[in-house]
């Protein structure tokens, strides 16, 4: 489905995970935890053709705009536009992961700051 990020690991480590019973992404969050300990992740190897990919897509929506454009069609080539803009940048599973993770640090860490100031 458009605008939708499918997850990649098998089915048996998706249902565990919803169970969150996944000794996989366990592991994985673990070792995710500890790069970013140690200043950032390590680049993954898949990146550089997701980065590729959306190279290609945007190239893709840029042509369809010019067309839009060439035929007349200003309103629809800018709201184009304006989705290519919106668009969010890129993420392997181990950038969303870690992202999951910092925002689950900032909201414990706020939680904190509420307990402290009661």
């Amino acid at each position: 489905m458009r605008g939708q990020s499918r997850s990649s690991f098998k089915d048996a480590i998706h249902r565990a995970s919803l169970r969150g019973d996944s000794r996989y992404l366990r592991e994985r969050v673990r070792r995710i935890t500890e790069e970013l300990r140690d200043g950032a992740l390590k680049p993954n190897s898949g990146k550089t053709k997701l980065l590729a990919t959306r190279s290609d897509v945007i190239a893709g929506w840029h042509a369809v705009a010019d067309a839009l454009l060439a035929a007349g069609q200003s309103a629809l080539a800018e709201k184009i536009r304006g989705f290519i803009g919106g668009m969010h940048r890129p993420l392997t599973t181990d950038e969303q992961l870690a992202s999951k993770l910092e925002a689950r640090t900032r909201t414990r860490e706020r939680e904190r700051q509420e307990e402290r100031t009661r």
